[in-house]
């Protein structure tokens, strides 16, 4: 978490962060006296949920909240991300009033979007920001899929490092390995197909395109 931390405190001008923290997670009173001090631009919540939840219901609960319905534009990045570019939030910012966009997160870099930004609209008009069906993974998919018809925009100059141990940056430790179970990702593999095949997702184009 610190490590995390001070990525941002070197690397931002504007935005501010808001931690979303499951209640179960037993790194919970680390994390209380590391937050404890932090600067005001760094907020913290602990949602009422569960890891074995995934992190798609706290990523929806957080951005419902009034410290994000502030923002014309609200963003995601996992714990395990690091922004290293300085002015980030700024140069995201300005493609995201109207778009998806990422950086380059030096693994996956412009084929899938682990990391985004994008209008607070698009969040309300769909009513959330990952489908509930998902749990953890395939997210980044969905927001590829979704920004191929509503806008989606790479900006390379943006790193925002995923430190994931298929790039050999972070060790398979038990909470990576839960996530990434194989049985958790083919559900959420399905989940996702699934969603496609419904047509929910051209169902999400149109509300976006609706408010766009």
């Amino acid at each position: 978490m610190m490590d995390f931390l001070d990525a941002w405190t070197d690397t931002r001008t504007m935005a501010e962060l808001l931690i979303v923290v499951d209640e179960d997670d037993p790194k919970l009173p680390e994390y209380r006296r590391m937050l404890r001090d932090t600067a005001s631009w760094v907020h913290w919540l602990v949602y009422n949920g569960t890891m074995g939840q995934g992190m798609v219901p706290g990523l929806n609960w957080g951005v419902s909240l009034p410290i994000a319905q502030r923002h014309d534009v609200v963003g995601f990045m996992g714990d395990d991300h690091r922004p290293r570019t300085l002015g980030w939030d700024a140069l995201l910012e300005a493609p995201a009033k109207n778009r998806i966009a990422y950086g380059d997160d030096l693994l996956q870099r412009q084929s899938l979007p682990t990391a985004v930004a994008m209008p607070r609209r698009f969040v309300e008009a769909l009513g959330f920001m990952a489908p509930p069906v998902l749990h953890h993974l395939y997210v980044d998919n969905y927001w590829a899929s979704l920004g191929g018809q509503v806008g989606l925009e790479y900006v390379p100059q943006v790193v925002i490092e995923h430190m994931h141990p298929v790039a050999g940056k972070a060790d398979w430790d038990d909470e990576y390995k839960r996530v990434n179970d194989g049985a958790l990702y083919q559900a959420d593999a399905n989940a996702f197909h699934k969603y496609v095949g419904e047509g929910r997702l051209e169902e999400d184009v149109q509300k976006i395109l609706a408010v766009k």
